[in-house]
């Protein structure tokens, strides 16, 4: 008989190694369907989210800024994530990706402005003109995609052969 196949065999005489086995296999399957990137609400209006890691010093010099302006805009969706995390990684690099920005060379601290990623450290009026802009590109769209919708062709006489 094959080594292989003995040595498997030899292993599951045992019960415990059966339970641990199943176990595994349980434990990896809630791992994978449980575990997924944080959810940024679309339909609470404008997001903003800030990508740092807990020991930058350029991300140090970012984060009061990004809460100041926190405090200040209350009509704005504010989200910071620790780029480090599992799941901020995995947003962080999604985001990135949808942006246009090189995914091999990301940097921190990075804060997206809906889809327009702010590199660096940034001031609060950059920051600001950048959330002004992107509303009125909003507003802007959504005056672009309500029209009406003209119907150019026309019924015409047809003959059966």
């Amino acid at each position: 008989m094959n080594p292989i196949l003995s040595a498997i065999k030899k292993f599951f005489e045992s019960k415990f190694n059966i339970y641990l086995v199943i176990a595994l296999i349980i434990m990896g399957a809630f791992a994978f369907i449980f575990t997924s990137e944080p959810k940024i609400s679309q339909d609470d209006g404008f997001s903003i989210i800030f990508f740092y890691l807990p020991a930058c010093p350029h991300c140090t010099e970012q984060k009061p800024i990004f809460n100041e302006l926190k405090e200040e805009m209350k009509d704005v969706n504010f989200y910071s994530y620790d780029a480090s995390s599992k799941e901020g990684s995995a947003l962080f690099y999604r985001l990135a990706a949808e942006s246009g920005l090189d995914t091999s060379k990301l940097a921190v601290p990075t804060i997206f402005v809906e889809d327009h990623p702010l590199v660096g450290v940034h001031s609060k009026e950059q920051i600001k003109e950048t959330i002004q802009e992107c509303q009125e590109e909003c507003i802007a769209d959504l005056n672009h995609n309500v029209s009406s919708q003209e119907v150019k062709s026309s019924f015409k006489d047809f003959e059966l052969p």
